[in-house]
């Protein structure tokens, strides 16, 4: 009889979790490594003071894949599909939220592009598709075939929405296979919603309910239900919490792990080692030369920093209808937000940043350096490459602010509710 292979599993996030939990069902022999003392790396849900609130993503994608994976988990009681309003989104323009358009129809009615950007829309169905077969990047692919303005009010906050990324740095090809789906297949991203419309409607009217619609759940008790559970199912006894990997090593037996669990180092033997890692953390630990990567090219693989605010209010103070799900902010209007909450057009940024970091250093905190870079950072002072984590008590004041306004609570009541 073969013995059952061994596998270890690097990371205990969501992917790596998942590939066990395969493993496990085919019966092979698998353990799972993890740095810190929690499972589902950045898909945490905590309960406080009777909120739920995600640390990281709120909700999902009800993929077919998913949906046999929460099947197997037994999970699909406990699924929270979004509410009939998830299907309005809003877009930030001059401090107001506005509907995102979801037609071409609607796209020429709404407030949100002006007259030039409208008229520039008109012409998408008259551009030539892209003959090259080089790489584009989502900025460019979205200028040239819709114009400017849908680029920094629609696509931009989108993919800082999903991506935190910048739309000149990614690829429309892997970050938006759809659209460059449309334009090789019809020569027109209209036309190509239009036909996708159209074929949807057929399907529906076939019987097939969820043609052409993407269902995003959550879970009863968060997102978090989905990689604790799987930790459970799979046997806690299989995955080593608080553990390092310092190293991998090939051997004629198969694989040596050594990694470092409280303050001790430990050797583990395995015949294979699967990584879900994030590429930086592999700078980190020493590997067989077979699996060498290039260190300057791990480097290269930027991801971005994002920092999750979670703010409870009262309904009652809220005057918006809540009717979508969420909003998003364009950086060209994040840019320039503090210079317009403070009334200070004509102040240069400089001045602007020296003020309001003596206004809120003795209120949140005593590191006034702190937040003078955190400023000069929200109002472009700062060059890329010396961009610092933003302090959260600050953007905390200025975010829960923001949003009070944009919301329409009464900001003497939204400063009351606030606590640091």
């Amino acid at each position: 009889m073969a013995a059952v292979p061994r596998v270890l599993v690097c990371g205990a996030g969501l992917t790596g979790l998942t590939a066990a939990w395969h493993l496990r069902r085919s019966g092979i022999d698998v353990t799972v490594l993890e740095a810190s003392d929690v499972v589902g790396g950045v898909v945490q849900t905590v309960r406080r003071d009777g909120y739920l609130v995600e640390r990281g993503p709120n909700s999902c994608t009800l993929t077919p894949n998913l949906a046999a994976l929460v099947e197997s988990l037994q999970l699909t009681p406990m699924l929270r599909p979004a509410a009939p309003q998830a299907q309005r989104r809003y877009i930030v323009r001059g401090g107001v939220p506005i509907v995102v358009p979801s037609s071409p129809g609607a796209m020429l009615r709404s407030p949100l592009f002006g007259l030039a950007a409208k008229l520039r829309l008109l012409r998408e169905p008259f551009i030539a598709r892209r003959q090259a077969t080089a790489d584009e990047s989502v900025a460019d692919f979205v200028t040239r075939r819709l114009g400017s303005e849908p680029l920094d009010y629609a696509v931009d906050p989108f993919v800082s929405g999903v991506y935190a990324g910048d739309p000149a740095h990614l690829s429309v090809r892997h970050a938006f296979p759809r659209l460059a789906a449309l334009e090789r297949e019809h020569g027109s991203l209209l036309r190509g919603m239009l036909a996708a419309g159209r074929k949807a409607r057929v399907a529906r009217s076939a019987g097939d309910a969820a043609a052409g619609r993407h269902t995003m759940v959550s879970f009863t008790d968060g997102m978090a239900t989905l990689p604790i559970t799987l930790a459970d199912r799979l046997g806690r006894e299989h995955i080593m919490t608080g553990t390092r990997v310092m190293s991998i090593a090939s051997q004629r037996s198969g694989v040596e792990v050594t990694v470092e669990r409280n303050g001790a180092r430990v050797t583990l033997h395995a015949d294979l080692v699967i990584s879900t890692l994030p590429l930086h953390a592999l700078d980190s630990i020493t590997l067989p030369p077979a699996a060498q990567v290039s260190r300057a090219a791990l480097q290269r693989v930027h991801y971005p920093p994002v920092a999750s605010l979670a703010l409870g209010m009262r309904r009652a103070d809220v005057a918006h209808a809540l009717d979508g799900f969420g909003m998003l902010i364009p950086s060209r209007e994040r840019r320039n937000n503090l210079i317009r909450r403070r009334g200070t057009r004509e102040k240069n940024h400089k001045q602007l940043a020296a003020e309001s970091a003596n206004v809120f250093a003795t209120a949140a905190d005593p590191d006034e350096q702190s937040f003078r870079e955190a400023l000069a950072l929200a109002l472009g002072e700062l060059p890329p490459d010396q961009r610092a984590v933003v302090h959260l008590k600050l953007w905390g004041r200025l975010t829960f602010e923001a949003i009070a306004e944009a919301l329409d609570i009464p900001l003497n009541t939204a400063a009351s509710r606030y606590r640091y």
